[in-house]
Order: structure tokens, then sequence, then C-alpha cells
């Protein structure tokens, strides 16, 4: 009989006693600690207990594969010991030659009763996740995730009487920000926790001020050390402008409104994601009231079953439907009665989903600061979530080799996961507002204006004008 006693080798300080006791009365945990207060290493220790307690498969979830090999797998606490070695030696099952199961390439283990827990990523929960039937689930740095993972796991977890556990510290009013508040809520369903320096004692000012003054900006140090939710983090491309819009309540109820044009814009996707944003102009404003994505569906599928349904279900009337420059591109997929390669604007027509083309852009960074452009303009209905939790979460690509653990250095590039489709989706939706394409005559003749005087000022820089070159 092993004697061992679980946590292993952890004595909670006093602000993690109350995450602990939850994990014996909650099925449902989201703790919000400020960075360095020992999320991972409480989590890790109390992971153990659950899994003795009841065999299963369990997932450890960080947003890549490769965060959790750093956190968990070779990770090592402030007294110089591996997160993963409080997962004592003594409660590994082992195999025929006496050897642990223990794959270090997979980062997967089992215990002696039969429990297995696997370390993953989000970003590739098709492969590790879909399929099996977890019973305990902990999403670290939840706000940097997939949060479609979540909404996959939830009925699993439901059926099987499983648990979850999320930590994080905040990354804007994200999704994550979103289930927190639901969360809070629900007190009887969820244990929840916001913990910054001034609640667990373990910084004081004097050592944030020292990150500051090492490089670190005021408003980093807001959200890492004192879990702000309205820091602009660096990374985030429409930060300020989300915060913005939920200070100004313009993410509220909208409602479609029969007398206004609709109008769809739409960013292409196969095995990247498909994404309709819709949208009607009343005056000045600009109400975005729907939003559909999805993946591994054709044009033809979109018209029929989304854009139909809608006509039917919402009495939808379709104005116009916009899709970026590419969808002039030939697709050997789609052919003509002849068995010509057509283009998917074609393809599209034959089938009576009729695109209008916008033009294309100098650059992903023309058609942000476009966007950026006419946020004070926009309205977003308060149920499009997962729209709202894109544009809250599209990010600059983290530089790993140039970053340090007190300053993030990003790229130029934005980050393609996720969140970048309906964004560029959105984007769209900009580029055509600035191009004039919607809202009647008076927009079009805005731009022709616009650009008359831009190509006539060039013009009279190169010594002529001549304004019938337009």
């Amino acid at each position: 009989m092993l004697d061992i006693d679980l946590p292993y080798k952890y004595t909670p300080r006093e602000y993690q006693r109350d995450f602990c006791n939850a994990t014996s009365r909650f099925k449902r945990i989201m703790t919000v600690w400020h960075r360095r207060a020992g999320k991972d290493l409480s989590y890790i220790s109390m992971l153990v207990p659950q899994m003795m307690k009841r065999v299963g498969l369990y997932f450890y979830v960080f947003p890549t594969a490769k965060q959790g090999k750093k956190v968990i797998w070779n990770g090592i606490d402030g007294n110089g010991m591996k997160f993963i070695d409080h997962i004592p030696t003594g409660l590994l099952a082992r195999n025929r030659l006496g050897r642990t199961k223990v794959n270090h390439q997979e980062m997967s283990l089992e215990l002696v009763n039969g429990s297995i827990l696997n370390v993953i990523g989000s970003d590739n929960y098709d492969d590790t996740l879909i399929g099996t039937n977890p019973v305990g689930l902990i999403f670290s740095e939840y706000s940097l995730q997939k949060p479609e993972v979540w909404d996959y796991c939830r009925p699993i977890l439901r059926e099987n009487g499983g648990w979850a556990w999320f930590n994080f510290t905040p990354r804007g009013k994200n999704f994550a920000y979103n289930l927190l508040k639901r969360a809070q809520a629900m007190p009887d369903r969820w244990f929840t926790q916001v913990l910054s320096i001034d609640d667990t004692g373990v910084m004081t000012k004097a050592d944030v001020q020292q990150e500051i003054a090492e490089g670190m900006t005021e408003a980093r140090a807001e959200q890492e050390f004192y879990c702000s939710f309205n820091a602009e983090e660096g990374g985030l491309i429409y930060g300020r402008e989300m915060n913005s819009m939920w200070s100004a309540k313009r993410i509220c109820n909208l409602d479609y409104d029969p007398s206004l044009p609709l109008y769809t814009c739409w960013d292409l996707g196969v095995a990247d994601m498909m994404c309709i944003v819709f949208f009607q102009l009343s005056g000045n404003r600009i109400h975005v009231i729907d939003f559909y994505a999805d993946t591994g569906r054709g044009l033809k599928y979109y018209h029929d079953e989304e854009l139909k349904r809608r006509e039917k279900e919402r009495s939808y009337k379709y104005t116009e439907h916009f899709a970026p420059h590419d969808i002039k591109q030939r697709d050997m997929m789609i052919q003509d009665e002849a068995g010509n390669a057509m283009t998917r604007l074609d393809g599209a027509s034959a089938f009576g989903l009729d695109f209008t083309r916008v033009r294309r852009v100098a650059s992903v960074w023309d058609r942000i600061d476009v966007t950026r452009g006419l946020f004070l303009r926009i309205y977003i209905d308060a149920k499009l979530e997962k729209l709202i939790d894109a544009l809250s979460s599209y990010k600059r690509r983290l530089n790993e080799a140039l970053s340090t653990p007190v300053n993030e250095v990003y790229d130029a590039t934005p980050l393609h996961d996720w969140a970048s489709h309906p964004a560029d989706a959105f984007g769209t939706m900009a580029d055509v507002i600035k191009q004039g394409l919607c809202g009647g005559a008076n927009a079009r003749n805005e731009v022709i204006r616009e650009v008359f005087h831009r190509q006539a000022a060039a013009e009279r820089r190169n010594g002529g004008y001549n304004p019938l070159a337009l």
C-alpha cells in the first residue's frame, strides 16, 4: 500500500488555500491571479488527488504544446523542483520492464490506477481532444487560447460529470473576460477568484515600479500585476478600440432593420475559417447585426443553408454581398459545362450568390488603419460573442527571439490564428465603406472626389494637371 501525502511537496500559500479547498467542492473553477502568483504550481499539485480519486483521462491545456512543454513538462518552481515532479514517482504506472509509463515526446503519463494525463496545446485540439472523453481539464493562460475548445469540451464534461479549471491573466475584455463574468453570476456552480498583488502580498508596488524601470510598460504592468482588463496590452491590434466600444456602450443590443439595406462581407476559407459579417448603415452609424463562421464548407452551403435560413427565420433581404479580391482566383474544383476551371466569383454566381469584388489594399496594415478610423461609428450586437472575442484577441505575432520576461517584442505581422479570419472579414467591411461600395450614390461620390483630389495633387507635384486623367 502506497503511503504518499497528496498534494505532493506542495504547501499552499494563504491566498491559495481557497482554490485548494474549492477543488473538492466545485466542478468549475476560474482563477485570475497576477503574474508570479503560482498558478500552475497550484494547479498541477491539486490535479494529482483528482486523478487518484477518479480513473479517467485528463488534459492540461495551454495555448500551444510548446508553451506546455516550457511551463509544465520542463518548468521548475521557485524551490528548484520540476513542476512535473509534483506527481510523485511512486504513483506512476510501470511497464513489464519496470519503466515508468511516461512519454516525454508526447508529454503524457499514466498513474498506477490507470488515470492518464496529457499536456497539449489548444491550437491543435483537432488532433488531441476530438474523439476523447476527458473527465478533467485544466486551461492554463485561457485568455490566449482558442475559445471554441471549451465549447467543444463542455458537453462532454456535462455528460460524464467531469470538471474544468481555468487560470489566466487578463488580455483585454475578450472571451475569457466574458466567461469570468458569467461564472461570477453563478457562485453556486463556479468558484471564481481575482487576485492582484494587493491581495497576495507576493510583490510590492516598489517591485512593480522596478519592472517598469527595467522596460515593462505601465499598461502591461497593470495587466500582469493588477489584473486589469482595461489595460492596452502591447500586442493587441484593436485593444484600445474595443475598450472604447465597451466604455461607450457601442457593444449593445441591435436588431435587423428591414427599412435599411443589408450587406454581407466575407473572408474566404475552406481549411481556414470562412467568416461572414452582416451589417447595415443607419445614418453615420455602422450596425454589425450578425456574424457567422465555419470551416470545411463550400460557398453553395453558405448560400443555401446560412443565407437562405436567415431570409426565412429573420426576414433578411440582402442588398449586396462583398468578397475580397482573391474571389477572382480560378479554382480547379469549380468547372463550367465544358470542364474549364472557373473563378470562385463565377462559381458562386452560377448558383445565385453574386459578389461584388472589393479592391485589394496595399497591405494588411492599410486595412487595419482604415478599420481603426471607422471604430467610432461602429456598433456591434452584443450577442455576436465570437466576433467580439476575435476583435478583442486579434494581435501581432510575438517575436520569441527578441522578447524577455520583462519586455515582449512583437513583429509587424499580425498573428495568423483563429481571431485573424473574423478580423479580416470585419476589415473587408471597413474597405467596402472606405471605397464607397455601399450607402448609395453619396458615399460613392465622396470616394470619387477623394481619389480625384489625391490624383490631382500628385499631378500638380509632377508639373502637370489633367483632370480628365481620371
